[in-house]
């Protein structure tokens, strides 16, 4: 064992590192497969954060109190606003919270470049 690594085994961190793997073979192939799942996660991110226009719809839906997990309550992102809005639909008489009023191109625009966006394809 040279000194790097003797100093690093004699560390703290060397010592929890240890614990944790059989030998730095199997601590690096850990930390290449969470660099690769990193990459993965940054590449595949939705295109839509990017796009303004269907991200100005997200955002004036939770400005407006609607949040994700919450549709129970009448208050979900994308059952009760994002999709409402993205369809055309009207708000059910007992909701909760109002839509947000979105100028129509904004809308448009969104649909134009994510046809499937707020589409609910569950019925």
């Amino acid at each position: 064992m040279d000194a790097e690594n003797s100093a690093l085994a004699e560390s703290s961190a060397g010592r929890l590192l240890e614990s944790r793997f059989d030998s730095m073979k199997d601590l690096n192939y850990y930390l290449s497969m969470l660099n690769q799942m990193i990459v993965l996660f940054l590449v595949s991110a939705p295109a839509l954060a990017a796009d303004t226009s269907c991200k100005q719809v997200i955002d004036a839906c939770e400005t407006a109190g609607f949040t994700q997990r919450d549709a129970k309550n009448g208050r979900g992102l994308y059952l009760n606003c994002v999709n409402l809005i993205m369809q055309g639909a009207k708000q059910p008489e007992h909701a909760t919270l109002s839509l947000p009023i979105l100028n129509e191109s904004v809308v448009l625009d969104c649909k134009t470049k994510h046809p499937k966006f707020g589409q609910n394809f569950k019925k």
